[in-house]
């Protein structure tokens, strides 16, 4: 999984282009593998058209993006975009959750508990971050050998359009 915390207000994910499929939540986009999960040595490329707003007056934009390995140990409950997430990859693997809102409802959980099941894990009332995990293609056996290497920037410049 992918994370990219957008530094301006306002901004708004556009067209994705490529292996991956990407919602965006407040200044926050995830994506995900359209191919199923990463695998170390293996590249994903895609990229995203961004649009600022009207407001803007730089003359360039700087962008960081990086990777969400998550720990299959970690039982924690997930927030509202891991929650999205999962509804999506749900979706992907021919589960039906329902809307992909972030809001777990009585599909989510059917279709999480069916994934469950799929994967030989104990049905729950919960969604948890283990099960995304192993929905991502996480073992418990994996873990981030060099989180140094995770984060990445990149700075482009703007060119500015003048209405009409």
């Amino acid at each position: 999984m992918i994370r990219d915390s957008l530094p301006k207000p306002g901004a708004q994910l556009g067209q994705v282009y490529g292996d991956a499929d990407c919602t965006q939540s407040g200044q926050t986009i995830t994506c995900v593998s359209r191919d199923g999960p990463l695998a170390q040595g293996l590249p994903l490329s895609f990229s995203m058209d961004l649009r600022l707003p009207q407001t803007t007056r730089a003359e360039s934009f700087r962008n960081c993006a990086e990777l969400a390995l998550i720990d299959p140990d970690d039982r924690s409950a997930l927030g509202r975009d891991d929650v999205r997430v999962l509804q999506d990859t749900l979706s992907a693997l021919g589960h039906d959750p329902g809307p992909s809102y972030g809001v777990v409802g009585p599909r989510t959980l059917r279709a999480a508990n069916a994934a469950r099941a799929d994967l030989g894990m104990t049905e729950s009332q919960t969604l948890d971050r283990a099960l995304l995990a192993r929905l991502l293609g996480v073992s418990p056996q994996q873990k981030d050998a060099n989180p140094d290497n995770d984060r990445a920037c990149a700075t482009v410049g703007l060119q500015v359009c003048s209405p009409g």
